[in-house]
């Protein structure tokens, strides 16, 4: 495993926030010359560690239906997890711990394609038993896992209504910025055969409609980390949200609508960790009428380019 120092660390977070930070930027933010900035990101890129690619926004891309969808299933959980990710809509999946066994989150067009894929489940032999968790609204949202996630790609072709028309000229310049999302305009423009300042027009303006963005990815944050996703039915779930959001431990938090009426996917050192800070931050809260949670052992399968901008 490589090691990593606190100025490889600090370059991870800052290309997480902004992908396309200038090295120059970076090397006055770490203390460090442009030259030995760009040998470290090197080195990252290819141990491996990170990689900087677009990510798209569901809901500008036109789908409008997030669910996680809650499975008890036959035989070997992970070997049912890796199956499940061919299904139509399936934008991640994770084995899990504790009564259900596995969880999909599904992206949607519409609650129609969303119920045609439950049905589907239900249909199946080696599901047994499931439950549907609908999002409403978004207060954070970091998927993480302790692996670089780079095992699905959603395309452009596939967006149901983007908040902008993508022409040709668009999709040749994602495609480019999926292979070096770092890459200077005036490369792209000798790809695609353009000029940079048009390269740039577009970029920008894919930016500017919420469509677009490009950052890193790297399986740095969880290493050695436990996920743990929790459900809660509590009287005031947005102000609950609130209160929960900026705690350093929460990596995505959402209102949903089914059984519960709040999501948190929260990290932490241990198990002993993840407990105490359920009893500290959500067990205590009034009017809590349910609370459940679960281990995510393992994530399968992830189109980490598909996301919610928060």
């Amino acid at each position: 495993m490589m090691l990593l120092d606190d100025v490889d660390h600090q370059l991870v977070e800052l290309l997480g926030t902004s992908g396309r930070t200038t090295n120059r930027v970076l090397a006055s933010k770490v203390g460090l010359t442009e030259a030995t900035v760009a040998a470290r990101l090197r080195r990252l890129a290819d141990g491996d560690v990170l990689t900087v690619r677009p990510q798209f926004d569901w809901v500008a891309a036109g789908f409008t239906v997030h669910a996680l969808v809650f499975l008890r299933v036959k035989g070997i959980a992970s070997t049912v997890a890796h199956a499940l990710a061919q299904l139509r809509d399936v934008h991640s999946v994770s084995v899990l711990l504790g009564d259900h066994d596995v969880l999909l989150s599904v992206v949607s067009p519409s609650p129609a394609t969303l119920h045609e894929l439950v049905a589907e489940l239900l249909e199946r032999a080696d599901v047994v038993a499931l439950h549907v968790e609908q999002t409403v609204d978004f207060l954070r949202y970091e998927m993480r896992t302790s692996k670089l996630p780079v095992n699905g790609e959603v395309s452009v072709d596939d967006f149901p209504a983007p908040a902008i028309a993508l022409d040709d000229l668009d999709r040749d310049i994602i495609a480019t910025l999926r292979l070096d999302g770092r890459a200077s305009f005036r490369k792209i423009a000798q790809k695609v055969g353009v000029s940079d300042g048009t390269v740039g027009g577009r970029v920008r303006k894919l930016a500017d409609a919420g469509l677009m963005r490009i950052r890193a990815f790297h399986g740095l944050s969880d290493q050695h980390r436990i996920i743990a996703l929790v459900l809660v039915s509590v009287a005031r779930p947005v102000e609950t949200a609130r209160t929960l959001v900026d705690l350093p431990q929460v990596t995505t938090c959402a209102t949903t609508t089914g059984s519960s009426n709040l999501l948190v996917f929260i990290s932490g050192p241990s198990i002993s960790e993840i407990h105490r800070w359920i009893e500290e931050h959500v067990s205590v809260r009034p009017g809590l009428r349910d609370l459940r949670s679960w281990l995510v052992v393992d994530t399968v399968f992830m189109k980490p380019d598909l996301v919610r901008f928060v």
